[in-house]
């Protein structure tokens, strides 16, 4: 749910400009923050602490801006 509210927010306050025409987002870019977060292995997901980390991490990895 929060994957869905930070994209829905990027798309529509990150519009793309002749400056910044990389502000081109997509579905595409929702499924590699989950894609990222699938890759952790279970003996390295101690709690729920190190998820939240994660998806922190991954966000911003592809929504860098």
């Amino acid at each position: 749910m929060c994957s869905i509210g930070v994209y829905s927010r990027i798309t529509a306050e990150l519009l793309p400009t002749p400056d910044k025409s990389h502000y081109t987002f997509n579905l595409r870019d929702l499924s590699k923050v989950i894609q990222g977060i699938l890759q952790i292995q279970p003996k390295n997901c101690p709690n729920v602490d190190t998820i939240l980390l994660l998806w922190v991490h991954e966000t911003a990895r592809v929504f860098r801006v």
